[in-house]
Formats: structure tokens, sequence, C-alpha cells
């Protein structure tokens, strides 16, 4: 019974995650939802108060499965170089495995108030994990002393624009790698001939 109602839950995020990346927050309906999850509205509402408290679950769902994938790529090499390589292509990734999520995501800017919050929440973890990881580099003598917060803002810039190139653009994932790895080579090495 736990299993069962597990996963009609898990449906009614699968279901609101697809229909929220076809339109916009205001335009969808909770039957629709309901709908395409294969339960009855009533059920929806069992789990979910409203569409707000839905959406901002669906995000943080999202958030929670981006976070533990991404720590699981960082765990095993010893070289934060590796780590960093290890995130970025995960990104990618993620971006191809979950372009529903992706797409709403990368449109942050629109979201609903508890979308918003949500994303807040997203990015300053996020934030956060890089400049752990930034700091590990610096300490272990991987990386020269760097302002953490501005480099680990510029990866998440780049974190952004990847979202956009991807999703956007279409970019087949065999040129989103090979444009990873060229991001990854100024990254570590910069501008310099040294």
């Amino acid at each position: 019974m736990i299993v069962e109602e597990l996963n009609k839950k898990g449906r009614i995020l699968a279901a609101a995650m697809e229909i929220f990346s076809e339109r916009p927050f205001h335009q969808v309906k909770m039957e629709e939802i309901a709908e395409r999850a294969g339960v009855g509205k009533g059920t929806v509402y069992g789990y979910f108060s409203s569409k707000e408290e839905l959406f901002k679950e669906m995000i943080q769902e999202s958030s929670n499965v981006y976070f533990r994938e991404a720590l699981a790529a960082v765990r095993e090499p010893e070289s934060v170089e590796e780590k960093l390589k290890n995130l970025f292509h995960y990104h990618l990734h993620f971006i191809e495995k979950y372009a529903a999520a992706a797409r709403i995501l990368a449109g942050e800017r629109r979201l609903p108030r508890p979308g918003i919050e949500a994303a807040k929440e997203r990015h300053a973890k996020m934030e956060r994990f890089i400049s752990e990881l930034l700091i590990e580099g610096i300490n272990n003598g991987e990386f020269r002393n760097i302002d953490v917060k501005v480099v680990s803002q510029i990866i998440m810039g780049t974190f952004s624009s990847l979202w956009v190139a991807v999703i956007l653009t279409e970019l087949p994932l065999a040129e989103s790698e090979c444009v990873v790895d060229k991001i990854l080579d100024f990254y570590l090495h910069g501008l310099t001939c040294n």
C-alpha cells in the first residue's frame, strides 16, 4: 500500500513536470495533471492542497534528484579537477535526461512565487556545493588562491548557459560534451600561455 501511494504521488509529480514544461504556470489546470497521472482530481488534492504547493514540491524534488546524483558524480575522483569535470558532465547529462525539469528550471525567472522560493534555495545550495569544491582545490594545492564566491558564481552562470544551449538550441549531446570540455579547459587553464 505504501509503495502504491508513493507511486501515485510520483506519477502526479511526473505529470506536473511534463505539463509545466509545456505551458506557463497560470495556464495549467489541476484536472490536466490528474488526467495525465491517471488519478482523480481529488487524489491530487489529497497530496497537494494547491497548484502552488504541487509546483513547489515538484521543483524541490527535481532539485533533490539533481543534488543526490551530483554528489555521486563527485564522490569517486580524488582530484578536485576531476570532480569539477564530473560535475560539468553530470550537469549536461541531467539536462538531457530530465529535459522537462531543465526547461522549467531554465525559465525560473518566470516561476510563480513558490517556484521562485524553491529556485532560490536550489541556487544557494548549488553555489555552496561549488564553493566547497573550489575551497577543497585551494586547500589541497590544486588551485591558486581565488575569490571562491566570484568563481562559483561564474560557474553557476556557465551552468545556466548550458541549460539554454541544450534546451533552446537543442544542441546535440556530442557537441555539448565538446563544449563542456572546452569550458573546463578554459576554467582550469585560463587565458594565459603558461
